[in-house]
């Protein structure tokens, strides 16, 4: 495992941009990593004789307080935005609530057509410790109604880790 000092010997971190800057070698003063399939920016580095790869997120939680994190959460959502001010400890179960989808991008977020009913249906999970919830919040006319109770116990439920309405 990485420590806080190796980490430091090999790169700088500029908490302010999220940059990771290489200090010695042939690659000195360029920006480290590059991103993976999921947005995410992954710098390699060489620990005890072997190569491995690390989420810049990760690394710049334990450049900046020297511990390494359970888990991070991106506030903003944006993958390869590793300023410290964007992240956040949280559990998988928080950042899942910090999750988009095509229908947040649409304003209705936690709604889905019942065929059925022909109806809209809301919808919120959570998660505490290891057990999951999933409350039906109900069956509506439109999908603006759904969405608008969505929201209301997204604030209840998810607290600082809610989406964006």
């Amino acid at each position: 495992m990485i420590t806080q000092q190796h980490l430091k010997e090999r790169l700088y971190y500029d908490p302010e941009t999220g940059v990771f800057t290489w200090l010695n070698g042939r690659r000195k003063g360029k920006s480290a990593g590059s991103k993976d399939s999921y947005g995410y920016l992954v710098i390699v580095l060489v620990v005890d004789k072997s190569r491995k790869a690390y989420k810049a997120h990760r690394l710049a939680w334990l450049y900046t307080f020297g511990e390494w994190p359970s888990g991070i959460d991106h506030k903003n959502r944006k993958p390869a935005d590793n300023r410290l001010c964007n992240l956040r400890l949280a559990t998988s179960s928080q950042s899942n609530m910090n999750r988009s989808t095509k229908n947040d991008a649409l304003g209705f977020g936690g709604t889905y057509w019942k065929i059925r009913k022909n109806r809209w249906r809301a919808r919120i999970q959570t998660t505490i410790g290891r057990k999951h919830r999933r409350y039906n919040l109900g069956l509506f006319d439109t999908r603006e109604e759904a969405a608008a109770v969505y929201v209301a116990a997204s604030k209840l439920l998810h607290r600082e880790f809610r989406r964006a309405a």
